[in-house]
């Protein structure tokens, strides 16, 4: 059978990448961030406030340059351990921290500095890199939830987390920046569909009511609350054994979802945006992605 494709995905190269899709494909899982939803205007800035407000309001320090940029946020994303972004706070400021200078312009790492730093993260989870290389020089706590009241802003807080803000008072949350990548509804795709994110359930909540996906059961969404974190494989394991599939597509953005599907040992990952670009599967948009699966019958 010889498949029609648009010009557009020829001139992509895509027909050639479609060969090494299993046609038995038999479950759909989605990160969020980056591929279910654009948040290019919320944990990024998020972080980079989250980061200034620290070193002004907790450390009495004098903020008196950026300190952190997105292309700290965007290098920081292509190593495994830091899919959580709040992360990213943390140990940025921790790397800072250890100049011992209240100057934000000369403490923080430039990005080549930072870059030199991350590549020693291979192997290793989060909070071991931290002590090993840097020190534990502010509570990791404190700094999640810092970037958790900046995130949902003093009006969402209450709902959310059942609590009044510890830090900041007033504000309009960053989770108002966002927009759904895709306009389709869960059921609609033509296979059963599962979220592996790293938001925590509270920020879920909040991304299934902007895809209109609020109906989508809870046991087909693995969120850090259940123990699991990517990059491990457990979050695949677990959605396969629900739907008794074995040849998953994971559609991600970050290294971290590409270890995972690596590391479960079947399926296909298909990268989304541009933090992956050498990777044979790639495309700029989801729904690029989807419209290329369903030319190829597979949705």
């Amino acid at each position: 059978m010889i498949y029609y494709l648009p010009n557009y995905y020829k001139q992509k190269g895509y027909l050639s990448m479609a060969s090494s899709l299993n046609l038995k494909t038999d479950l759909l899982i989605f990160d969020v961030d980056g591929v279910l939803i654009d948040t290019s205007m919320s944990y990024p800035l998020v972080v980079a406030e989250a980061i200034r407000w620290v070193w002004k309001y907790v450390l009495d320090h004098h903020v008196d340059a950026p300190g952190f940029t997105l292309d700290n946020f965007y290098a920081t994303k292509v190593f495994p351990p830091f899919n959580d972004d709040y992360d990213i706070a943390w140990s940025f400021l921790c790397a800072t921290l250890a100049q011992e200078t209240e100057s934000l312009r000369r403490s923080a790492p430039s990005l080549k500095e930072w870059k030199k730093l991350l590549e020693t993260s291979q192997g290793m989870d989060i909070e071991e890199w931290v002590k090993k290389n840097v020190g534990d020089r502010i509570s990791r706590l404190v700094v999640r939830r810092i970037c958790e009241e900046l995130y949902y802003g003093a009006e969402k807080i209450g709902s959310i987390m059942g609590e009044s803000p510890l830090f900041i008072t007033s504000g309009k949350g960053y989770w108002r920046e966002e927009k759904p990548q895709i306009s389709m509804h869960w059921s609609d795709l033509s296979l059963p569909v599962g979220i592996y994110t790293g938001r925590s359930k509270g920020e879920m909540k909040l991304a299934l009511q902007l895809l209109g996906w609020e109906d989508l059961p809870e046991e087909q969404i693995i969120t850090p609350e259940s123990g699991i974190t990517k990059p491990s494989p457990q979050g695949i394991a677990r959605l396969c054994t629900l739907f008794e599939a074995n040849n998953p597509i994971f559609f991600g953005d970050t290294e971290s979802d590409r270890q995972a599907l690596l590391q479960f040992g079947k399926g296909q990952f298909i990268a989304i945006g541009a933090l992956l670009p050498h990777w044979s599967m790639q495309f700029n948009f989801l729904s690029e992605a989807l419209s290329f699966l369903k030319n190829k019958m597979i949705l």
